[in-house]
């Protein structure tokens, strides 16, 4: 019996233990008033707005799936409190598979708190009196969704099945719930710098010497890269500095350098797509984001980058990419910066940017840290008139998620002297700055 096996016939014992045992997870749901559960009451802290009966009809991932209602209709349902791998994620398909096992083909109930960004029910689900929700946190193969649920009970299994290695948890250390003594669990000293390089429109040679100029960062985060200038950037910046590249079709990259010095690169992808929404095309005809995971080595802190160049000429497109990266976020537990080009198309007078900007910070998931002095951060001069078409604006952000959200940022737009307007050997975009602000 292969090791996937094993773990789903061992979750059948589950359920039949569970049925025996009366255990947390074979429990039918009550309110916590102790009561029978009703619309109005609560379920794990939230609120239970309407109960339905409902046919599973797909299980998309471990915490997605459709279902037939009794009136005909078809509901797309993100499982309440949960998240479960997807995806390219390690035990995406384990996870998928246990909750087809518990709930494909089979009539459930549906108690439901709500819809999400995307429109999907949000839900608990009962299946002959077992709560699923709790069942697959409690059994590892699903995470307790904690940015929207603060719930104890849940938190309490999720931390119980990583303890005992249970399933998504098998090949990850269990979570001390006290750091060891001389720990430093933040970030030290970082800096971080993003800038558009405008690949048809600089000198290489020229950017190069700039970005020696620009010295004293930790992570460099390039857009519009040609492929001709990787070790040239790379190079510029010294010899512990090595990188990652994304794919474009158009020879139009993203490129990340970092300092040895200072970091140990972890791993690192692109993200192509998340929770079935699509962030590049097949023919790479956009830039998918590019992820990297590093550990500080002066505190050991674990973080990740995500350097982005969303689409230009294609609004729905750009909308669609910062509602994928708006999903990924929320699922982040390390801290996580997303930081490069966005066209975000932000407005100083206005206060607001375009229709992916509102997509993008739907939900509070990132932190936006606005620059100290709100400075354009792109030159753009249509008909040559040497006057900005659209001055007071900003297409170049730093954005925080996970636990980076509760340490002090500092952002700047590096204003130099004659950088704009650009010339046909400089960008047409000033650098954008984070530094981690330090006692």
């Amino acid at each position: 019996m292969t090791r996937h096996n094993v773990r789903i016939a061992h979750l059948y014992l589950l359920l039949f233990l569970g049925g025996l045992a009366g255990c947390e997870s074979g429990r039918a749901p009550v309110s916590q008033s102790g009561g029978p559960l009703a619309s109005g009451r609560t379920l794990f802290g939230k609120p239970i707005v309407a109960e339905s009966t409902a046919h599973v009809t797909r299980v998309e991932d471990g915490d997605t799936i459709e279902v037939t209602t009794d009136n005909g209709d078809t509901l797309t349902v993100r499982l309440e409190s949960v998240d479960a791998p997807e995806g390219t994620e390690p035990h995406s398909e384990l996870a998928r598979q246990a909750l087809a096992d518990l709930i494909f083909d089979k009539t459930v109930q549906l108690l439901s708190t709500g819809k999400d960004g995307r429109g999907r029910t949000l839900a608990f689900i009962n299946r002959d009196g077992l709560d699923v929700n709790s069942f697959l946190i409690e059994n590892g193969f699903a995470r307790h969704f904690s940015q929207y649920s603060t719930d104890v009970s849940l938190a309490q299994l999720e931390n119980a099945a990583r303890e005992k290695k249970l399933n998504i948890w098998a090949d990850v250390e269990p979570i001390s719930q006290t750091p060891p003594t001389g720990s430093n669990p933040r970030l030290s000293k970082l800096s971080m710098l993003a800038w558009n390089v405008e690949s048809d429109g600089g000198d290489v040679q020229v950017l190069a010497e700039q970005l020696k100029g620009l010295s004293g960062h930790t992570i460099y985060g390039l857009s519009e890269v040609d492929g001709k200038a990787f070790d040239v950037y790379q190079q510029a910046l010294g010899d512990s500095f090595k990188s990652i590249r994304g794919t474009h079709k158009h020879n139009d990259h993203l490129q990340l350098i970092y300092d040895t010095d200072q970091l140990e690169l972890l791993g690192w992808n692109e993200i192509d797509e998340v929770a079935g929404i699509q962030l590049n095309r097949p023919d790479r005809a956009m830039r998918s984001p590019l992820l990297a995971r590093f550990k500080q080595l002066s505190s050991e802190v674990e973080f990740q980058v995500v350097l982005n160049h969303l689409a230009r000429g294609d609004d729905k497109f750009r909308e669609q990419q910062a509602v994928g990266l708006q999903e990924w976020g929320r699922q982040q537990t390390l801290p996580t910066f997303c930081i490069g080009d966005f066209n975000f198309d932000y407005v100083f007078a206005t206060d607001k940017g375009n229709e992916a900007f509102t997509e993008f910070m739907r939900d509070n998931v990132w932190k936006w840290i606005r620059p100290a002095e709100m400075i354009d951060s792109n030159w753009y001069d249509e008909n040559g008139d040497g006057v900005d078409d659209f001055p007071g604006s900003l297409l170049d952000f730093m954005f925080v998620a996970g636990p980076a959200k509760d340490a002090d940022w500092n952002c700047q737009v590096i204003v130099r002297d004659g950088d704009f307007p650009d010339t046909a050997e400089t960008s047409d975009h000033r650098p954008v700055v984070l530094t981690l602000i330090t006692d």
